[in-house]
């Protein structure tokens, strides 16, 4: 997270710059003082909100600069049904913490996925995590708090996808072809075994494993 610094500091940066030369520019003494404040304000605020900001989950939908990660592996989970799914991933060699939309059938395939990666001694893998992620997300989910259309949108979406899986379903059963929904791989599965490394003989030889 290093660089989440580097932009602050250059933001910092950048209002300070921009207050001296309007203080400069300015030759009204009030105009002056309320450019001051306000500066001294933005920096302050610049400090306190990236150590708030870090110790919230970040929303899935807005991770689009991270959209190119093809998998991460699940290290924690917490499930609350109506409000999200909250997820640490750890991709990169970091642990991260987001927020997903909740999804019934996200968080059945979760519990499944955990349940057979515990039963084989592994861990959670997850595909393709920031794949719905939009530059666009930020500012409709403002517009929803705004408006207070946050419940009815994730639970109309809901009733959109279920609709729209029962539909396909239908169609394929009509037509008697092979469904495309059955075969699409989850989006959780069981991480792969590692492979065992080679045992030493006491002669001084080494055994690959086959």
């Amino acid at each position: 997270m290093q660089w989440y610094f580097y932009i602050t500091l250059t933001w910092i940066a950048v209002g300070c710059v921009t207050g001296i030369v309007s203080v400069i520019l300015t030759k009204r003494a009030w105009a002056r003082l309320l450019i001051v404040v306000m500066v001294t304000a933005a920096i302050g605020l610049s400090f306190v909100a990236p150590f708030k900001l870090l110790g919230q989950a970040k929303p899935a939908t807005w991770a689009w600069l991270e959209q190119g990660q093809d998998e991460a592996i699940v290290l924690g989970v917490e499930m609350i049904e109506g409000e999200g799914i909250y997820l640490m991933l750890s991709y990169e060699y970091e642990p991260h913490l987001f927020k997903f939309p909740w999804d019934p059938k996200l968080a059945e395939e979760l519990q499944e996925a955990m349940k057979q990666a515990q039963e084989q001694g592994r861990r959670v893998v997850m595909r393709d995590p920031f794949s719905d992620a939009s530059p666009t997300s930020p500012i409709s989910d403002l517009i929803d708090d705004l408006l207070g259309n946050e419940n009815s949108s994730s639970s109309g979406g809901e009733v959109g996808s279920e609709d729209a899986g029962s539909g396909d379903s239908q169609e394929g059963d009509g037509s008697g072809s092979s469904g495309e929904g059955e075969s699409q791989p989850g989006r959780f599965y069981p991480e792969a075994p590692r492979p065992s490394p080679p045992k030493e003989e006491q002669g001084g030889g080494i055994i690959f494993p086959r």
